[in-house]
């Protein structure tokens, strides 16, 4: 079971096999450092994936934030273009009632 297990970190969290399985087996005190060497081997591996999950979910919300912007961004682009549209339909409404003022401002005066 240990071989299988060293043979299972170093395929699957490329964590090289540093110990033999047999010589812990056999050995009644394995050598402790080499033991803890190889443990600090996980706790390496497992931290390092723990950052790359973090640092995924900081991309996926980094993401999100350029999506709504995005989104965001065409609703202004519509928005603005209704307004332009709208300034140009009342332009000549506009100068309509300016000359409607003025020619009743001419009126009163004269």
């Amino acid at each position: 079971n240990l071989q299988y297990a060293f043979e299972v970190a170093e395929k699957d969290l490329d964590i090289p096999i540093m110990l033999d399985a047999n010589d812990i087996a056999s050995t009644m005190r394995p050598d402790e450092r080499a033991i803890m060497t190889y443990v600090s081997s996980y706790y390496h591996a497992f931290a390092s994936s723990q950052q790359a999950s973090q640092a995924a979910n900081r991309i996926c919300k980094v993401l999100n934030v350029n999506q709504e912007n995005e989104t965001l961004m065409e609703e202004y682009e519509s928005l603005a273009s209704g307004l332009l549209e709208w300034i140009e339909h009342m332009i000549p409404w506009i100068d309509q009632m300016r000359e409607q003022r003025a020619s009743s401002i001419s009126e009163v005066k004269a």
